[in-house]
């Protein structure tokens, strides 16, 4: 019988696999594959997908610069639904992600390979991986599976050619110039300030808020600019020891010499101290121009978020929306931004 045939040599040990031998060995598919029908047959379509012109433009069209996330260690990324969008778009429901086999653990990741099959036409297979632990009460085991399966659809689709701008290193340095930023955060680990990225306004520091409203964001914003406020090492905030790492540089001291300074602090007088002489020059300079020495205060991430919006709804394109946002610091310069596009208060 077919399914009683063995195993040849060089799959057991490893060696080149002969897919012309797949091909026509049904059994044999299935025992390559781990799955439980024929992919012999799917095989000889690989690479034989015609497609129109309009589903090119679909698949193919410019990442919008909106839609890309980044993340703390300053990789960018598309969210996994605008992969499925694309592809949904192009060919309705006739494409489909194919499990090869049940996924595994290996250490703190679980991988699950998948092939990416348009039109009953084979176009691709990737394996997909996200850390997993089993401690971890925010994601269960299946939410981890499913977060594979996410990370093994934008394999597929970098494959095909979809969203390859992401990788392109022109693209990556000026989307980060116009739409990210760096922020700082302490590593409890080695008690030292860590440089991190984040798109700009987003005080969830670089972390997807995939399927959530927006007021479940801002409620979000809110909760962590509570927990800055509160959270402490030896006394001394977290964000009290970035401002004075900041100010120090800002005074010309390094990058190294900086973060020491800021660590090695020992009371929030003394952080205040080195604060004192910069942030009296800014407030009196910006209550010199204004008449109101609370303009110096920073903008909240809330109103950025809103500017952002507005700017957008007078018709300015994304990269003057990046540009205008990038210099709006205090509140000073959020009304005068205000004033000079004439929106509305």
């Amino acid at each position: 019988m077919a399914g009683t045939e063995q195993l040849p040599a060089e799959y057991k040990e490893g060696m080149h696999r002969n897919l012309q031998e797949v091909v026509v060995s049904p059994s044999v598919a299935r025992q390559v594959f781990n799955n439980e029908f024929d992919m012999g047959l799917l095989l000889k379509t690989a690479g034989n997908l015609d497609i129109t012109e309009e589903q090119k433009d679909i698949l193919f069209a410019p990442v919008n610069a909106d839609d890309v996330e980044i993340r703390p260690d300053g990789i960018i990324y598309l969210p996994w639904m605008e992969y499925a969008h694309r592809l949904t778009k192009a060919f309705g429901m006739s494409w489909t992600l194919v499990p090869n086999g049940m996924p595994k653990i290996h250490g703190n990741h679980i991988v699950w390979g998948f092939f990416l099959v348009i039109k009953g036409h084979l176009c691709g297979y990737a394996i997909g991986e996200q850390e997993y632990h089993p401690n971890n009460n925010r994601m269960t085991y299946s939410d981890a599976c499913e977060a594979t399966k996410s990370n093994a659809l934008m394999r597929l689709c970098k494959g095909i050619g979809i969203t390859l701008e992401l990788w392109k290193p022109s693209f990556i340095k000026k989307w980060k110039e116009t739409y990210a930023e760096n922020y700082y955060e302490l590593n409890n680990k080695t008690n030292k300030n860590e440089k991190r990225w984040r798109k700009k306004g987003d005080r969830s520091n670089g972390k997807a808020d995939e399927g959530k409203s927006a007021s479940q964001r801002e409620q979000k914003t809110v909760s962590n600019e509570k927990k800055e406020a509160a959270s402490s090492w030896n006394g001394i905030s977290a964000a009290l020891k970035i401002r004075v790492k900041q100010a120090l540089m800002n005074r010309g001291k390094s990058e190294a010499e900086a973060v020491e300074t800021a660590n090695s602090l020992k009371s929030v007088d003394e952080a205040n101290s080195l604060l004192q002489p910069v942030e009296n020059k800014e407030a009196g300079s910006n209550a010199k121009a204004t008449g109101n020495g609370a303009y110096g205060e920073r903008v909240s991430a809330k109103d950025i978020i809103a500017l952002k919006k507005r700017l957008k709804d007078k018709g300015l394109k994304d990269e003057e929306v990046g540009q205008i946002m990038s210099k709006v610091k205090t509140r000073y310069d959020y009304d005068q931004t205000v004033k000079e596009h004439g929106i509305a208060a």
